[in-house]
């Protein structure tokens, strides 16, 4: 039993009868639940994760005149009620998002709590292209450009870097490719082999990491590299997010920012969500 199930069965046995006996007037207004950080709310801990802050609990969203007092949403995006202006969607982190949408709702009989992370729980495709156009542009510069160059420069670690680069802007990419959130970086690897798209990318940004850089094995890798960089531009393709037609990413990291509607979002630097 994980931890998410864990509490769901502590709530049912001891949470929502203590709510009825001791609270009755007020339990139906209670919006409970296992939320927030912590990898419990994603379904990630193991047996390692007992280690610390492990243990059987739920959150009470409370009421306040009527109104679920949503202090939780203020400190993971900023705004109570979900209701996010353009700037703070294309600043927050993905981690933020998922922590306010992840997790599991016991009940929520107002519907308030489920409404504000539903609304919460896709952003605006405009920010999703802002966000993928600068990331495919580090892919680029990282990846397809400057990872055999450093080497080439006699630059191993700046190469290693670059390796480093790459893989941390893919996996943003992958996660918006599948309209996802990428969760804090020690599960991002985790939760990429779940997605329904591209999820076979995980092996290979794995292998990226771990290996080194000798000349045979650097050609290895940037094949890697242009492989991965193919398969992200066919689903790009397929989701109609770029006109271009090259394996460059750059060129496609352009395209898909020309393809914002918002002109002050697309006027942006494309590295504005970097």
């Amino acid at each position: 039993m994980n931890g998410l199930e864990l509490s769901r069965a502590f709530y049912e046995e001891y949470g929502a009868p203590m709510l009825q006996e001791q609270f009755p007037a007020q339990a139906g207004l209670i919006a409970v639940g296992l939320l927030g950080s912590g990898s419990e709310c994603l379904g990630f801990d193991d047996e390692v994760s007992r280690d610390h802050d492990f243990e059987p609990g739920f959150c009470l969203l409370l009421p306040d005149e009527g109104v679920v007092d949503a202090d939780f949403f203020t400190e993971k995006v900023g705004a109570p009620d979900g209701v996010l202006t353009v700037d703070q969607w294309l600043k927050l982190p993905q981690q933020s998002l998922l922590e306010a949408t992840g997790g599991e709702l016991f009940r929520d009989d107002l519907g308030e709590v489920t409404a504000i992370r539903a609304a919460l729980s896709h952003m605006p495709e405009d920010v999703r292209k802002k966000r993928l156009s600068g990331h495919l542009l580090l892919m680029a510069q990282a990846g397809q450009y400057n990872y055999l160059r450093c080497l080439k420069h006699g630059e191993p670690a700046a190469a290693q870097l670059a390796v480093n680069e790459f893989v941390k802007s893919c996996i943003e990419v992958v996660f918006l490719l599948n309209q996802a959130y990428a969760p804090y970086y020690k599960w991002s690897f985790r939760a990429l082999r779940r997605l329904p798209k591209l999820s076979l990318t995980a092996e290979t940004l794995e292998y990226l990491l771990t290996t080194g850089n000798d000349p045979e094995l650097a050609e290895s890798k940037y094949d890697m590299i242009e492989s991965t960089a193919a398969d992200v531009i066919d689903e790009l393709q397929n989701q109609g997010l770029t006109k271009a037609i090259c394996g460059d990413l750059e060129k496609h990291a352009y395209s898909v920012n020309d393809g914002i509607e918002d002109g002050d979002v697309r006027n942006l630097n494309i590295l504005y969500t970097i």
